[in-house]
């Protein structure tokens, strides 16, 4: 977890420490009250402050992955790749860095799983032969054995793969806005039609299907990562400093009566594929790019835990499935729950990575520290 001699950008080790800090309590939030299978049922059943509680930090936690993209977007997609050497040491050392961590931490996550899951767990009966097949289809990503909080690695993998490709359209191609156009088809299949279904459901009507599916266009995370590269070549510039306060906290404030409405009345969840997610986290993501340097007195500690915030969100979630599983929370207030699910994950994880990290190899393979 020490700091490499590679520059680091303020606004970007701020915002990515955020980023990781927001994913944590999006997990924690998800342990604490319930945000996926009882939702109406516990809206009644606890108070009015406690659900208010819920939808603020549902809301803000929710930002952690837009804002872990938009600074992917910020950092690849202002690389040119005029030559193929640039191109093939991406690939080389951007893509596969990932690619070898996340099959590590895949490995441990399939068998952590398998082993010590004590209810549902997958291949459960299954021979020593079928769960070593397992393993490898998890790893190949084939009929994965699919445990929760982990998506992202496969996630980032598909949208690695394209990058090159982005940044190549936007700087060289003769009509780079033509990358709005599967940009919108992936926005449409993939946020506003979910959004106006969730819509019609609460209100009790049919469902739209949409035949132009969104892998036909491009994959939806990559408008975070556009979004990304815009802001950080100054796109909100003209936006004065009073009016995105005034939009942030509107937008953040909308968010969470919706999703307190929500709760009341559907299990729909305002989701990274939300359009009201999107505009929002845009507009803090500027808010770390304008105001960053005001936390410059923490840039070292920032510049450490950024470095490591991969690794803290492969690991902290090991942690999470154990206490989830294994500690019974029956007596305990929600707040310390809260913050037990939130601070002993990060604390523990961050204990094991800064005296590995010192060790070469699990450095560079199990931690991605640069």
């Amino acid at each position: 977890m020490e700091k490499t001699d590679r520059p680091r950008i303020l606004y970007l080790d701020a915002a990515r420490c955020a980023a990781i800090f927001l994913i944590a309590l999006n997990h924690a939030v998800n342990r604490t009250w319930d945000n996926y299978d009882f939702v109406q049922q516990e809206f009644v059943s606890i108070r009015l402050a406690s659900t208010i509680l819920k939808a603020m930090l549902t809301v803000v936690s929710r930002y952690g992955v837009p804002l872990f993209l938009m600074i992917t977007g910020a950092l690849l997609l202002n690389r040119r790749f005029d030559t193929k050497e640039e191109v093939r040491r991406f690939y080389r050392h951007n893509w596969l860095s990932v690619f070898i961590t996340g099959e590590i931490w895949t490995f441990f996550g399939f068998w952590f799983f398998v082993l010590l899951k004590p209810y549902n767990a997958p291949l459960a009966g299954a021979s020593l032969t079928e769960k070593l097949w397992g393993c490898v289809k998890t790893l190949l990503f084939l009929d994965p054995v699919r445990f929760d909080s982990m998506w992202y690695v496969p996630m980032i993998l598909s949208v690695y793969l394209i990058i090159p490709i982005f940044a190549w359209i936007l700087y060289r191609a003769p009509a780079p806005r033509l990358l709005l156009l599967p940009l919108a088809g992936a926005f449409l299949c993939d946020m506003l039609l979910p959004m106006i279904n969730g819509w019609l459901e609460i209100f009790g009507l049919p469902k739209m299907n949409f035949v132009l599916y969104d892998s036909n266009f491009v994959s939806v995370y990559l408008i975070y990562i556009a979004a990304g590269w815009q802001i950080s070549r100054g796109g909100l510039e003209k936006l004065s400093n009073r009016m995105l306060i005034l939009i942030t906290a509107l937008s953040y404030l909308s968010c969470c009566a919706v999703q307190y409405y929500c709760y009341s009345c559907s299990t729909h969840l305002l989701a990274y594929m939300s359009p009201a997610i999107l505009f929002s986290s845009v507009f803090v993501f500027e808010c770390f790019r304008r105001w960053a340097g005001r936390l410059r007195r923490w840039e070292k500690p920032m510049a450490i835990v950024s470095s490591s915030a991969f690794a803290l969100y492969l690991l902290h979630v090991f942690f999470l499935w154990g206490f989830h599983w294994y500690m019974y929370f029956t007596g305990w207030h929600r707040a310390a729950k809260l913050l037990f699910m939130l601070f002993a994950p990060l604390g523990l994880s961050g204990l094991i990575i800064w005296p590995l990290s010192k060790i070469p190899f699990c450095r560079k393979y199990l931690f991605l520290i640069k």
